[in-house]
């Protein structure tokens, strides 16, 4: 058991609706601590004790209900290190726009490498270590109308399970079979070489975080 931090944007810097929201989970629980901070709300949540029942409590409810967005730090139990914690729910409310949680509460621990992964694209130069052939399968795909390089993704992200990776792209099994044995005859991919699959794989995720991150800045731009 621990303390956790829980990051509650409600959207709307109008009026008393902060603080009419605060009151409303305050009367939840006594546990409950609050802080407003103009449209978002700052809970310290004592006596935690795990994610599943987070998710399933009348707090999860009430920000279903309300169409709130809330992101939680890991457990701490020293709370002089409360800027840390509030700083990882801070990033938990950056990622979740980036890839859309559908639980009512977003964790940033389920969050962890992704926040990883967006500190490497800001730092380093990473295009030219990248996987060689990462930008050949994409070139390929525009020039044949084809969708190797996300199917390839889908297929790594889900531990190789070609039975995951057709019900997540709604393509039959020997689509993606042959899709998969296809990009490794193109490309001479050797599966079986655990370092250069890992390298792949994890330039694909470099990828996508950067393709993710492009969006969300042309997205706030827009605003």
């Amino acid at each position: 058991m621990g303390s956790i931090l829980l990051l509650i944007h409600h959207g709307r810097n109008v009026g008393n609706y902060g603080e009419y929201i605060g009151n409303t989970i305050a009367a939840l629980s006594p546990q409950y601590k609050i802080v407003e901070l103009k449209d978002y709300l700052l809970l310290l949540i004592e006596n935690y004790k795990d994610q599943k029942a987070l998710q399933s409590s009348s707090l999860a409810k009430l920000v279903v209900r309300y169409n709130l967005t809330a992101s939680a730090s890991d457990a701490f139990e020293d709370l002089l290190d409360l800027n840390v914690y509030y700083r990882q729910a801070l990033r938990t409310t950056v990622l979740r726009g980036l890839v859309p949680d559908k639980e009512p509460i977003s964790f940033y621990s389920d969050f962890r490498s992704l926040d990883l992964l967006c500190e490497i694209c800001r730092i380093i130069d990473y295009e030219s270590r990248l996987h060689p052939v990462i930008h050949s399968i994409k070139d390929y795909d525009v020039k044949n109308d084809t969708q190797l390089f996300d199917t390839l993704f889908c297929y790594l992200e889900n531990n190789r399970s070609i039975a995951k990776t057709s019900a997540r792209m709604y393509l039959h099994k020997n689509t993606v079979n042959y899709r998969i044995n296809r990009v490794k005859s193109l490309f001479d991919l050797n599966f079986d070489n655990h370092n250069d699959l890992f390298h792949l794989h994890f330039s694909m995720k470099l990828l996508q975080v950067q393709q993710l991150l492009a969006k969300m800045t042309k997205e706030e731009r827009q605003k």
